[in-house]
């Protein structure tokens, strides 16, 4: 459509908070524009032009300000006639040639309401503009001095990107067209979610945690695998070794190629978090609600938890997903203490409004390592939020053991196999009744093991299990 003689509707960023971070653009266009339109709460707040008036303070005395309310729904048609109104709002202004500067926190381009008024607008052949910004997961990282990428350099991440694989193509009926059996998978797929006790500049680490997610954001499934990190394996060019060690060895790449051949299924993502960046992560999520099932003083840290649910805030997270010495289990039970945390941890992000997911989602990445980038994890929130979650929570079957005075972890092969199927199916890992579905029972890779050298009769050694239970 024909662009009108008129004023021009900008968006403009004002960064996540800090009125330093607004651009020399930004405050051009604030000082330049006669209207500022701003979204405004339900309680009269508006941010985005409290950030603006603390960088220019009485510059903008006498400019017309323009309060913009969005409605809170899910209901796509809510939100359109919000959005019609705001934009009807806007349009007087812009008829009489005035130029309007629609405020935004972070990036204008980042899930900004501005890009549904900026539609209508431009559908209606007004002019419009946007003025990037400061997106607050930037900030967040230069606040930690911790890079976005994790410190992964250019090889490791040439090198993941080579280990990491497509989803798995959608499990064709027995009778459909020999076409439909290349599709691929329309919403399910496997992440390897690494954590490691690596102290700040090494380089060097085995992973603590070693754990296959598998994402399926149609039906809401979200299943959580610990591997314990003793398993015996072969790592290449390394003979047998803990499947931990996998991580020291070949970096982000060499554990997902081992995860993969361990559990037989293609990882598409990559999520590793360094232990002491789980602190400041919990922190800013306002803590995390989890179940303690024993209580301990933690040998380390001092910290005593009581037996319960409870919420723990950033320190009390950490001595909880550390801690194997004052438990029962040992590492089993810490590796059950980490997916309660991973779990709690999405329970409190999914649990935020979707207007603030994208910021939230965008800040939390700050404190990982990951392929992913920020939109692909706000869009896996969003949906998983949208759908709702159901999430399943197992370990590998496994039994401890030694061997040539090393202590080791053993695959049940069996066991395994069968809860990779499960889980592949998306169906609850610990139900050994449930019925397995042809395409996962036919499908020889999964839980295959094809790395593991733990003793393939291991009937003797049952009463020595760790992991049995979900």
């Amino acid at each position: 459509m024909e662009q009108r003689m008129t004023g021009t509707f900008y968006g403009v960023s004002v960064g996540p908070g800090d009125p330093e971070l607004l651009t020399l653009q930004a405050v051009r266009l604030l000082r330049q524009c006669p209207v500022l339109a701003a979204p405004q709460t339900a309680s009269g707040q508006m941010l985005a032009l409290d950030i603006a008036r603390r960088a220019l303070g009485s510059e903008l005395d006498g400019k017309t300000i323009l309060p913009l309310q969005f409605a809170m729904s899910r209901d796509a048609a809510v939100l359109r006639a919000s959005h019609e109104t705001a934009a009807s709002a806007v349009r007087p202004f812009l008829d009489a040639g005035q130029d309007v500067a629609m405020l935004n926190l972070g990036d204008v381009s980042i899930y900004a309401t501005f890009g549904y008024l900026q539609e209508i607008l431009q559908a209606q052949g007004y002019a419009t503009a946007m003025a990037a910004g400061v997106p607050s997961f930037c900030a967040v990282a230069a606040r930690l001095n911790q890079p976005l990428t994790g410190g992964m350099d250019a090889a490791q991440q040439d090198d993941l990107a080579k280990a990491l694989q497509p989803p798995k193509p959608k499990a064709a009926a027995p009778d459909a067209p020999a076409k439909e059996v290349d599709e691929p998978a329309s919403s399910a797929y496997y992440v390897a979610i690494l954590g490691c006790d690596a102290r700040p500049n090494e380089t060097i680490a085995r992973s603590d945690v070693t754990m296959l997610a598998r994402v399926d954001t149609e039906t809401g499934a979200v299943h959580l695998v610990s591997v314990p990190r003793d398993m015996m394996v072969e790592i290449e060019g390394h003979g047998t070794q803990k499947i931990n060690a996998a991580l020291a060895f070949g970096g982000p790449a060499g554990a997902v190629r081992a995860l993969s051949a361990f559990a037989g299924v293609p990882i598409t993502h990559y999520v590793e978090l360094r232990f002491e960046q789980l602190v400041e992560l919990v922190d800013r999520l306002g803590g995390v609600t989890v179940d303690v099932p024993e209580g301990f003083t933690s040998d380390t840290s001092g910290i005593t938890l009581a037996a319960g649910t409870q919420t723990l805030n950033g320190e009390e997270a950490l001595a909880f997903a550390r801690e194997r010495h004052a438990v029962s289990s040992g590492d089993f039970s810490r590796a059950a203490a980490q997916r309660a945390i991973i779990s709690a941890i999405a329970d409190k992000v999914l649990a935020s409004p979707p207007t603030e997911m994208p910021s939230l989602v965008g800040s939390l990445a700050a404190c990982v390592t990951t392929d992913y980038t920020v939109a692909e994890l706000a869009d896996t929130a969003l949906a998983l939020k949208d759908t709702g979650v159901t999430v399943y929570s197992a370990a590998c079957p496994s039994y401890s053991f030694g061997e040539g005075g090393i202590s080791y972890v053993g695959t049940m092969y069996d066991e395994w196999r069968a809860m990779m199927q499960r889980v592949d199916a998306g169906l609850d890992p610990a139900d050994e009744s449930a019925e397995i579905p042809e395409p996962q029972a036919s499908d020889e890779d999964l839980g295959a093991a094809t790395n593991a050298r733990s003793p393939r009769d291991y009937s003797g050694r049952i009463d020595q299990a760790g992991f049995k239970d979900n």
